[in-house]
């Protein structure tokens, strides 16, 4: 079930975090992928931390939502997997 972060205007550029830290216990991340569903969100950089993962977004369409994917894989061998829904809203 994908979960879902903040809206954010095409003018902004912020940064949206998944803690893995209920999944992985004491394991740690040691990759992070992310995939967006459509081009007009960017993926301006990304960073993790040992339980977390990092993103940050620019552009989109107004009125659009777009899923972003998170794929980590952990120090023990482990995948992990979460879409997460973001709405892009018209500047104010």
């Amino acid at each position: 079930m994908a979960l879902n972060w903040p809206s954010k205007s095409p003018n902004e550029l912020l940064d949206y975090q998944i803690n893995w830290s209920a999944e992985l216990v004491t394991d740690t991340v040691t990759s992070s992928s992310w995939t967006i569903s459509d081009a007009s969100l960017v993926e301006d950089h990304a960073t993790t931390g040992p339980q977390t993962a990092t993103i940050w977004l620019k552009n989109g369409t107004p009125n659009n939502t777009y899923t972003v994917t998170n794929t980590i894989m952990t120090a023990g061998g482990r995948t992990f997997v979460q879409a997460v829904n973001i709405k892009v809203v018209s500047p104010s």
